[in-house]
């Protein structure tokens, strides 16, 4: 579940790509099996050549009662035309009552330094080798990519395979193009594009999860769509299986600055 919970939030994140600096706040609302389970803020600053991103996760409802989950993490790092360079990553957590952190720090050759608390071996897992965690991004450097390749050319550029080091886990997301369909929610209804993403397992995972693993990778569809004619496209809806069922993420407030 917790896996499952972070991988459907952390893949809304935005991809604003100005050539001046600006500032976005985007809240998303979360409904389990239509029941509300979670709230996400989350804010970008980003210029043409760097970029610093925070979300801010909750869980809400009966799914808060069970897991009592909260998070905070922030990214920074750099933008060039095709790529996103990530310097540091930084999530601090709460499940089920324990607090835990992961930090990442990149380096110019692609090297990765690695802290966590509990550790690996303290946390119930594999570690993630040295040479794994090389030539990564952390999850919110990775949607940031997809999503900026998704929103430069539409359904054709969505698909990618961008490998992830979480702090703790070391996974591909593998995007494939779904199509354009249309969307009504909240905040925005109309058209969107719609990414599927599927989450690659490589190592580092718990040997003991709190729900069991499924055999069958699922498959989460990411809606991005133009909110405003002078911003570029941003995901207004998500779709991903949890294991307890299927979660629904929308988006349902806007601000810039």
């Amino acid at each position: 579940m917790r896996t499952a919970l972070s991988s459907a939030l952390t893949v809304l994140l935005l991809g604003i790509t100005p050539s001046h600096a600006a500032k976005l706040s985007l809240q998303y609302e979360a409904y389990l099996s239509g029941f509300h389970s979670g709230s996400v803020a989350v804010t970008a600053e980003i210029s043409a050549r760097r970029y610093d991103l925070t979300a801010d996760l909750k869980s809400r409802g009966f799914i808060h009662l069970l897991i009592r989950y909260a998070a905070h993490a922030e990214s920074r790092g750099r933008l060039t035309e095709s790529r996103v360079l990530a310097d540091r990553h930084r999530a601090d957590t709460t499940w089920m009552r324990e607090p835990r952190w992961v930090q990442n720090d990149y380096k110019v050759d692609g090297s990765v330094t690695n802290a966590t608390d509990p550790t690996a071996e303290q946390d119930d897992r594999d570690p993630v080798p040295t040479a794994l965690m090389a030539q990564t991004l952390d999850p919110l450097s990775a949607v940031l990519h997809l999503v900026r390749g998704a929103g430069t050319n539409g359904a054709t550029r969505c698909k990618d395979r961008v490998p992830v080091f979480d702090g703790r886990r070391r996974y591909d997301l593998v995007v494939s193009a779904g199509g354009t369909e249309t969307i009504d929610g909240p905040e925005y209804s109309g058209p969107a594009i719609r990414c599927d993403v599927r989450l690659e397992r490589i190592t580092g995972f718990s040997r003991d999860p709190w729900l069991p693993r499924s055999k069958t990778p699922k498959v989460s569809h990411v809606w991005i769509a133009e909110l405003a004619p002078d911003l570029p496209p941003q995901v207004v809806r998500i779709e991903a299986d949890t294991g307890l069922g299927t979660a629904v993420l929308k988006l349902t407030g806007m601000k810039r600055e």
